[in-house]
């Protein structure tokens, strides 16, 4: 359905008893076919004390949905999370969090170290079950975990698409069969870091998966950040509830990263990261990086801002915009 129009209305009205913004309602009018279609939720949003009401319009709005699988490097070096901040008069996240918002140049030259070339390879290097046959290397790793569902090996492939023909590769492999991958697979990107992609925990969770990734992230010294895939489409699920506590318990550092988004309008994906930002509140949490990452596996949209902070994380490169 083409959208010609949309109209996005949202209050917070905050509570006297506590600086919460406790309501938020989104209207959204879709015409084109004579449909109209109206939401409601409720949020607790942490907001500015000095900050009564915020009234919020978003007009013309049209979808972001973009089914091209062609990469536009455009979406590829752009900041979703970032481009949310324009439908909002107070910003998304306080002015004491800091933010990832590396400049284009800086993108694009994190970009290389996802290109293999020469001596700088980039292969997997141990497929395993058994934490303790990991590969035993001192490199700078990050790790994705999500539910089976998510689009994590999607992601990854994202990440590494230009790889040449990494469609007939053996680096990623991605199935429309959720919990396809049932081991932790060690990548290394040449001698800058190593990414490891974990199962995906929930309904098709191998058996093995609470030993195996409570030992992984309790036990690997090397370990740099954990990105925590959350699916933007469906939204927060139970299991991403117990993950993340999982990750505040264990006291390890991690990011959350929403993907999907080429599924979502601008006002579902404001919905969505208001909804990660109340729950990381509550938590009070000190080992959650305050801005989540929007990403699309199909588009390309935020890969590259991904990208950059994997090389930012893992020490590869310093960013003078920061």
């Amino acid at each position: 359905m083409t959208i010609t129009g949309c109209l996005f209305h949202a209050n917070f009205i905050m509570s006297k008893q506590s600086n919460l913004f406790t309501k938020l309602v989104l209207n959204t009018a879709k015409t084109g076919n004579s449909k109209i279609k109206k939401k409601s939720f409720l949020h607790n949003c942490i907001a500015p004390a000095s900050i009564a009401s915020c009234h919020i319009r978003l007009l013309s709005h049209r979808s972001t949905r973009n089914w091209d699988k062609a990469v536009d490097d455009s979406k590829k070096y752009s900041n979703p999370f970032a481009d949310l901040q324009q439908y909002v008069e107070v910003p998304i996240l306080q002015h004491s969090e800091k933010l990832f918002m590396p400049a284009v140049d800086e993108i694009q030259e994190s970009e290389k170290l996802f290109v293999p070339r020469g001596r700088h390879k980039i292969e997997i290097v141990k497929s395993t079950t058994d934490v303790s046959l990991a590969p035993n290397y001192t490199l700078p790793e990050v790790a994705f975990i999500g539910t089976s569902n998510v689009g994590k090996s999607s992601l990854i492939k994202a990440l590494f698409n230009k790889v040449p023909n990494i469609e007939r590769s053996r680096l990623v492999r991605v199935s429309s069969t959720p919990g396809h991958t049932k081991t932790m697979n060690f990548f290394q990107v040449g001698q800058a870091f190593s990414l490891v992609d974990m199962p995906g925990y929930g309904i098709n969770q191998p058996q093995s998966f609470v030993e195996m990734v409570e030992g992984y992230l309790k036990n690997r010294k090397n370990l740099c950040k954990t990105f925590v895939l959350l699916d933007g489409e469906a939204g927060l699920s139970h299991w991403d509830k117990i993950a993340i506590k999982m990750m505040e318990e264990f006291g390890r550092p991690y990011v959350l990263v929403m993907t999907k988004i080429d599924k979502m309008l601008d006002a579902e994906k404001l919905r969505s990261v208001v909804g990660v930002k109340n729950l990381r509140d509550r938590l009070s949490s000190s080992c959650c990086f305050p801005q989540p990452f929007l990403v699309s596996s199909l588009t390309c949209e935020g890969i590259g801002l991904v990208q950059c902070y994997i090389a930012y994380v893992t020490g590869n490169i310093r960013l003078q915009s920061l």
